[in-house]
C-alpha cells in the first residue's frame, strides 16, 4: 500500500496537459472539487459490487490513504514551486463527502447524488445533493421542483437499496405528471406557465416585436371579459398554436360571439404576425376559456418535464427524437388516464 500510494515517483510536470488525461476513476470535477469513485476497489475486495458497512469501511480506507498521498504529492509540488518552511504545508485538500450514489447526466454540472457520509459524520439518513439549474432552477414552479425532487430520490434510494430500478417505473412516474399538467392547463390553471416581465411601450426599442405586442392583443381582444392588465407587471404567459385556423375560428364565433368579433378584427389590422404567446391578466390568473382550445399544450408540458427527461437520458432513457421537436413521452406510449395522472399530485405538494 504504501509502494503504490507514497513511492510512486509520479509528480505534476504539466498541470495544462492533466484535463486531456483520461481517468477511470474520476466521474466529474468542479472548479474546487474533484469527484472521485473507489468502485473497482470494492470490486476486487468482494467480487461484487456492494453498497454496505463493509463496503463502506474498504472505501473510508481507500480515501484514507489517498488523503495522504495527495498530502504528500501537495508537498513536493509546494518544493518544486520554491516553497520552504511552513508554507511548504500551504497547499492543502480534504475528503468532504462519501456518495453511494451519484447519477450524472449529458449537462455538465448536473448531477444528483446521495450523501452518506461528511468529514467523518456518518448521517443517520443519507442527504440528497442535486447540482444544476436544469434541475432545480428557480424558473421552475414549487410543483415542478417538487416532483423532480422526489423522482430523483425514487431513483437513486432506488439504486442505493437495490442496485438497480426499473425503467417501466420511472417511465409511468413521467406519463403521470405529463397527464396531470395537462388536466391542469385544460382546467384554465396557470400554475406551469412561465412568468414573464411586460413593460411599458417606451420602454421597448421596438414594442411590436416584443410580448408588448402580445399584450396589446389581450387588450383589445380579452381585456373587456376577463379584465386589463395594468403595466409594468409580471404575467404568466400561455402558449398558443395556429389560432388564425378555420376550425378555431368557426368555434369561438358559435360559443363567445363578442371575442370572435374582437379577436377577427385584431388580426385584420395585423395579418402579417404571427402570434404565439399571448400573457395572461394577473388578477384572474386563469387561461380564458377561449384560449384553451388553441393552446400548445405540449410546449409547457414538455417545458415542465424536462428535467425528467434529462434524468432519463443518464439511463440511457428517451424519446428518440431532436429535442426542439417536443415530442413528449405520452406520444409514443399514448396518455395515461386522468385518474392516473391524478396520483402525481401528492408529489408535487
Amino acid at each position: 500500500l504504501f509502494d503504490l500510494f507514497m513511492q510512486h515517483e509520479v509528480g505534476i510536470g504539466y498541470v495544462g496537459e492533466l484535463k486531456t488525461m483520461f481517468r477511470d476513476t474520476v466521474g466529474t470535477s468542479d472548479t474546487d472539487s474533484i469527484i472521485f469513485t473507489t468502485r473497482s476497489w470494492i470490486e476486487w475486495y468482494f467480487n461484487e459490487l456492494r453498497l454496505d458497512e463493509p463496503a463502506f469501511h474498504l472505501n473510508a480506507l481507500v480515501v484514507y490513504w489517498l488523503s495522504k498521498a495527495n498530502a504528500n504529492i501537495l508537498f513536493y509540488l509546494s518544493k518544486i514551486l520554491g516553497a520552504i518552511n511552513e508554507q511548504l504545508f500551504i497547499l492543502s485538500m480534504k475528503n468532504e463527502f462519501m456518495m453511494p450514489v451519484e447519477v450524472l447526466t449529458p449537462l455538465n454540472k448536473h448531477y444528483m447524488a446521495l450523501l452518506a457520509i461528511q468529514e467523518g459524520v456518518v448521517y443517520s439518513k443519507p442527504r440528497l445533493d442535486v447540482k444544476g439549474v436544469g434541475l432545480r432552477g428557480s424558473n421552475f414552479s414549487k410543483s415542478v421542483l417538487n416532483y423532480v425532487n422526489w423522482f430523483i430520490e425514487e431513483l437513486v434510494t432506488g439504486i442505493y437499496k437495490h442496485k438497480r430500478v426499473k425503467g417501466s417505473v420511472l417511465l409511468t412516474y413521467v406519463l403521470q405528471f405529463e397527464r396531470m399538467i395537462f388536466d391542469s392547463l385544460y382546467s384554465g390553471s396557470t400554475e406551469f406557465l412561465t412568468i414573464e416581465p411586460v413593460k411599458n411601450e417606451d420602454e421597448y426599442k421596438d414594442a411590436d416585436r416584443t410580448i408588448y405586442f402580445n399584450f396589446m392583443f389581450w387588450e383589445e381582444v380579452f381585456g373587456e371579459k376577463y379584465g386589463n392588465i395594468a403595466v409594468p407587471t409580471k404575467c404568466y404567459v400561455l402558449p398558443l398554436n395556429d389560432i388564425s385556423s378555420y376550425s378555431y375560428r368557426h368555434w369561438l364565433e358559435e360559443h363567445s360571439p363578442n371575442v370572435s368579433k374582437k379577436f377577427n378584427d385584431f388580426l385584420d389590422k395585423n395579418p402579417n404576425k404571427k402570434i404565439t404567446r399571448i400573457p395572461i391578466n394577473p388578477f384572474t390568473n386563469q387561461i380564458p376559456e377561449e384560449l384553451r382550445k388553441v393552446t400548445n399544450y405540449k410546449a409547457v408540458i414538455w417545458a415542465n418535464t424536462r428535467p425528467l427527461y434529462l434524468i432519463l437520458s443518464s439511463l440511457g432513457i428517451t424519446v428518440g427524437a431532436n429535442p426542439k421537436q417536443n415530442v413528449l413521452f405520452s406520444d409514443m406510449y399514448g396518455w395515461v388516464s386522468k385518474a392516473s395522472g391524478e396520483e402525481a399530485r401528492q408529489h408535487t405538494l
